[in-house]
């Protein structure tokens, strides 16, 4: 399934990551056969006990690979959707005529129920109250807005063609429907993008919370550092999003550390983000990038 999967996709993301966890599965289990044989013949093995762990240890974060991979490619299909409806919105201020606005709704109304729909299912999914709450409201919003901008494109569209006052009123008032539209929309891009959440973290004392961020930071660190040793490491990919991620604990950290120390991580961050910037804009570049990774 993982390889029909991986094979029928479009996501290039998801078949860069998926193949490797599905090799580590089907490492593991050939760990798990040769294990059984081994203890079949000597109970007390310790080369089988070993292949036992290691193959149950891999069959397990294989797995969680392996929907991780599925979960994010889930995610990025909706992310397209919501970007459309985005570029969709960038235009409402260009629209000068009835008819341009007819064909504008007729664009951007199947894009909007897609969305919708999309995120609305996502949230269904989700554990997390907080960000499945924050998913609702944001939907309800652009649901709640997206006639109203329309009406306001009319409106304004009217007052031009008729030559009557208040023609800066309706268009500010346009614009503001537009742009609070697209803070919604960016804000479902950002809940939906997340994949940790540090509860209740004002409560905490500092060494508690800077302890959390380093060892979730830590847990990244595998990732990342995959990601820079594979010079065609994907932009995007899981591995450019535990650096990010790491530099947000990093950050988290410095704003509980003692001044001297928050320079230090602070700059170490900056330095960082750039050049993980550069080494992604080079490898969309398709051009070396290796003297940066490392």
């Amino acid at each position: 399934v993982g390889y029909e999967t991986c094979n029928s996709s479009d996501d290039k993301i998801l078949k860069q990551e998926m193949p490797p966890a599905l090799q580590r599965v089907e490492v593991s289990s050939r760990l798990l056969e040769e294990a059984c044989y081994l203890l079949k013949s000597d109970p007390y093995s310790s080369a089988a006990r070993k292949k036992l762990i290691d193959g149950a240890r891999g069959i397990l974060q294989g797995t969680s690979q392996l929907l991780l991979c599925f979960d994010e490619s889930e995610v990025r299909k909706i992310v397209r959707i919501c970007r459309k409806v985005l570029d969709y919105l960038a235009v409402a201020e260009v629209i000068e005529s009835m008819d341009d606005l007819n064909q504008f709704v007729k664009d951007i109304t199947p894009w909007l129920t897609r969305m919708a729909k999309d995120v609305d299912a996502r949230s269904a999914e989700l554990t997390h109250q907080v960000h499945r709450e924050i998913l609702v409201r944001c939907t309800d919003s652009v649901k709640i807005l997206s006639p109203i901008l329309i009406c306001a494109m009319k409106i304004y569209i009217q007052i031009s063609e008729e030559s009557q006052k208040g023609l800066g009123e309706a268009a500010s008032n346009r614009n503001y429907l537009g742009q609070r539209m697209t803070d919604e929309v960016n804000e479902i891009i950002r809940v939906l993008q997340l994949t940790a959440y540090d509860e209740d973290e004002w409560d905490q004392d500092n060494v508690t919370v800077m302890r959390k961020a380093l060892s979730a930071a830590q847990s990244l660190l595998s990732a990342a550092c995959e990601w820079l040793s594979d010079p065609n490491g994907r932009p995007g990919a899981v591995g450019e999003k535990a650096i990010r991620r790491i530099c947000e604990y990093a950050e988290k950290i410095a704003a509980r550390s003692l001044p001297e120390d928050q320079f230090t991580i602070r700059q170490l961050v900056k330095e960082i983000t750039n050049l993980t910037d550069s080494i992604c804009e080079l490898r969309h570049q398709g051009r070396d990038n290796q003297s940066y990774a490392q």
